[in-house]
């Protein structure tokens, strides 16, 4: 059980925690938290961790009987070394800092107690979102933080607290949400939260859209929040399969946890049309609704697992479209151990995009159609100009059907 399930498993997760507590150490650097040294030695002992039961593996299990087995490097590679940290200086002078979600490395002047507002994400009440504003320390020193809000709709998960110069209390994270109910209705709501420490204060603005669309009644898919649209390809909104061929849900797979296959794998080698109205009558189509708040030409970016084509007489094609607009083929096939096919396996994704015609706010159907058997389609993301890069998988903006 050790050697075929506990070692590989357990080295596997030190290694994720190694790289992630690293880019956590980066990242929180460059905000000038001073967490960001407790998240250096995170990723210095999650190595260490992987060279001890590399030791045990080699030198105490069954009495020694595998020495030599077992090797933490293989071939050497740099991916198996230790965490390499920067050298960092954290400016201490200003104590305590606030950061929103959504906050913008470049706009480090807000860093350092600038009197600039910061703002957060706009919630929206067809999406009921919640988020946080990281409260932290810039230096080892305990003190004491209070927060106010100016409109009993605006909730916090918690108004004060304090912060000291232990590893588990050098920052927090306050959860911010709308209180609908007691919000006024139909309204473009905005309020704000302030929080004072050492009479140092900040302004975090929020802004509510409360407002209600007639077009949105009785209404069952996607919608934009903040900019942009995130789908799981499996949740479609119709589906119209052709014959034998078609899109296929597959559990257990991709980032989502179950995925859109084009299905089946053993057919007999066809020449695929990449006519495009030949596409539009014959190819099996996946369809997803979803509502505009922006006009825009909006980059729909397109995710599928990182597979190979079946056979020569195959590539890894698929073909999408908004409304009834051109039909644009995309292929993700990569060839042999290319850097491409390195970084889509690391990632466990492989992306394209493409930009569609100007559409007006409203309603609109992405459809996703079959070419090439084996594609399996993992998720989407539509950028009407509000999307950021995000480092895990961005939640889908969808709603049940409003009444």
């Amino acid at each position: 059980f050790y050697e075929l399930v506990y070692y590989p498993v357990v080295s596997a997760a030190l290694m994720n925690k190694k790289f992630l507590y690293r880019d956590k150490c980066y990242l929180y650097a460059k905000q000038n938290r001073t967490s960001a040294f407790d998240y250096a030695d995170l990723s210095r002992q999650a190595y260490d961790s992987i060279v001890s039961e590399t030791n045990y593996y080699n030198n105490q299990l069954a009495g020694g009987k595998w020495k030599y087995m077992m090797s933490m490097n293989p071939r050497d590679l740099p991916v198996y070394q230790g965490p390499v940290i920067p050298n960092f200086v954290i400016d201490k002078s200003g104590l305590f800092d606030v950061i929103p979600e959504g906050f913008k490395n470049k706009d480090s002047a807000l860093i350092s107690g600038s009197s600039k507002k910061l703002s957060m994400p706009v919630f929206n009440h067809y999406t009921d979102r919640k988020y946080f504003i990281d409260v932290f320390l810039n230096d080892n020193q305990r003190v004491e933080w209070t927060s106010a809000i100016n409109a009993n709709w605006i909730k916090l998960s918690q108004e004060k607290g304090v912060l000291e110069g232990i590893s588990s209390k050098k920052q927090t994270r306050i959860w911010v949400s709308i209180d609908w109910k007691n919000a006024p209705a139909n309204e473009k709501l905005s309020g704000q939260i302030r929080i004072k420490v050492a009479g140092k204060e900040f302004i975090v603005e929020v802004i509510a859209n409360n407002e209600d669309y007639r077009a949105l009644k009785g209404y069952d898919g996607f919608i934009e929040d903040n900019g942009f649209v995130s789908m799981f390809a499996s949740n479609f909104s119709r589906v119209d399969n052709k014959s034998i061929l078609g899109w296929t849900i597959c559990e257990d797979l991709g980032h989502t946890g179950k995925d859109l296959a084009a299905l089946p794998l053993n057919i007999k080698p066809a020449k695929v049309s990449v006519d495009p109205e030949a596409i539009k009558s014959t190819a099996p189509l996946a369809m997803y609704d979803f509502y505009s708040f922006t006009a825009a030409s909006p980059v729909i970016n397109i995710y599928t697992l990182p597979t190979h084509e079946l056979n020569r007489d195959y590539g890894m094609r698929l073909a999408a479209s908004v409304d009834d607009g051109p039909v644009k083929i995309l292929d993700f096939k990569t060839v042999g151990r290319s850097e491409v096919w390195k970084q889509n396996v690391l990632s466990n994704s492989a992306q394209t995009s493409f930009k569609a015609q100007f559409i007006e706010t409203g309603k609109h159907t992405l459809k996703i159609y079959m070419v090439d058997p084996g594609v399996i389609l993992d998720r989407i993301t539509i950028n009407l100009g509000g999307l950021q890069k995000s480092y895990g998988i961005i939640p889908e903006t969808r709603i049940s059907r409003m009444d």
